[in-house]
């Protein structure tokens, strides 16, 4: 099999796994964006079919063999006859691939093909609802939780353009957090929230789609208007957007989460802030004085996860990762980016709003304690609330 064809479709798919379909180009393109919609919510995989593989001159029968021989499973549309449809679900089931064979209602089928289960849909309301529920169902063996989870979360529905929005700062030589960890390039919270972010969209999209970095300290209030999704780290200490933003996408809705700087701490310059917010079981804040702690004690704080729709771009989204200190930044950074903790989130979250739904805003309360080195470990981060608002 020659190798550029395995190129070709690591180039559409950025390297991601992927579901191929054998369908009749007359079922037209809204159909398969649906079905290719379907596809990544539940299992996490990109879906093509072979008009989304260029290659004019190219032997058309080895581009499908090789988009099927790498393929995780496929999807075969028997509605109409086709001789090749026929020819290439054959090759996938003799290459042993999990195939789901899908028809228009009431269409004949071949006799070879009868007794096999089919999934069946209709061109309306009712019928799509159906079909859509019964798919879901059968792609749920090939589901990729790891994958879907990020994807639900963390990628917004139109990756491009993306800003990960952050401000590392010079570290001092001595960390002001007695047991925190001694920053040597970025913040700790900053350096999770950035390796995390930049592994979920290289995980979905490979190398072909990645968001950019802008420095906070440096840019100017027009990124609130940048027509662009936003990934804010950090407080509004570091990150004045995270401020900004949080009061939009909040509009005066309880929780009511904001950071405030603590009165108390005389350090006008590396100030503490702390993290507010109404709960239904009472009034949350984080406590100031973290500074006094005994380096025997490991640190303890808090981080907040808030995803909801840019107020001024609704087709863009906005991730904010943030914490009073770095270790509560980064508790956040590792709970939206790591699949066991997005899975408890997703728990925290049932009967209130799935992941998957990107209209509405979920926010996430986050502890994490970090050990005598000051680090972080998936393990000693748990989520504490997680609701809508």
């Amino acid at each position: 099999m020659p190798d550029n064809f395995s190129s070709l479709i690591a180039h559409v798919t950025g390297g991601r796994r992927y579901c191929f379909v054998l369908m009749s180009y007359h079922e037209g393109f809204t159909f398969f964006e649906k079905l290719r919609k379907i596809v990544a919510e539940v299992t996490g995989f990109e879906c093509i079919r072979a008009d989304d593989l260029p290659g004019a001159g190219a032997d058309l029968r080895l581009k499908i063999h090789s988009a099927i021989d790498n393929a995780v499973f496929v999807i075969g549309d028997v509605s109409e006859p086709r001789p090749n449809i026929y020819y290439e679900l054959g090759y996938a089931i003799a290459c042993n691939k999990p195939v789901i064979l899908i028809k228009k209602e009431h269409a004949e089928i071949h006799t070879d093909l009868q007794g096999l289960e089919m999934i069946n849909y209709t061109d309306n309301k009712l019928g799509w609802q159906f079909f859509e529920k019964s798919l879901r169902q059968h792609l749920n063996i090939h589901k990729d939780s790891n994958i879907s989870l990020l994807r639900a979360l963390v990628l917004p529905p139109n990756p491009q353009p993306s800003l990960i929005v952050i401000n590392p700062k010079q570290p001092p030589t001595t960390p002001r957090i007695s047991d925190h960890i001694r920053e040597i390039k970025l913040t700790y919270g900053d350096y999770l929230g950035l390796s995390g972010i930049m592994g979920a969209y290289t995980t979905i999209y490979g190398e072909h789609i990645i968001p950019e970095i802008v420095n906070a300290a440096s840019a100017d209030n027009s990124i609130v208007d940048c027509d662009a999704n936003l990934f804010l780290i950090g407080s509004p200490k570091v990150n004045k957007f995270t401020g900004i933003l949080l009061e939009s996408i909040q509009n005066g809705k309880p929780p009511y989460w904001r950071f405030e700087k603590c009165l108390s701490d005389p350090n006008e310059i590396d100030y503490e802030v702390r993290l507010i917010g109404k709960l239904l079981s009472g009034d949350f804040q984080t406590k100031c004085g973290s500074t006094r702690m005994e380096r025997s004690v490991n640190f303890t704080d808090y981080g907040l996860i808030v995803r909801g729709r840019h107020p001024k771009m609704p087709e863009r989204t906005v991730l904010i990762l943030a914490g009073p200190h770095s270790v509560g930044t980064g508790s956040a950074c590792l709970a939206a980016t790591k699949p066991q903790l997005l899975q408890t989130i997703s728990n925290k979250l049932l009967g209130k709003a799935e992941l998957t739904d990107q209209k509405k805003t979920i926010w996430v309360l986050v502890k994490g304690i970090s050990d005598n080195t000051g680090n972080l470990d998936v393990s000693n981060v748990n989520i504490e609330y997680a609701g809508v608002i």
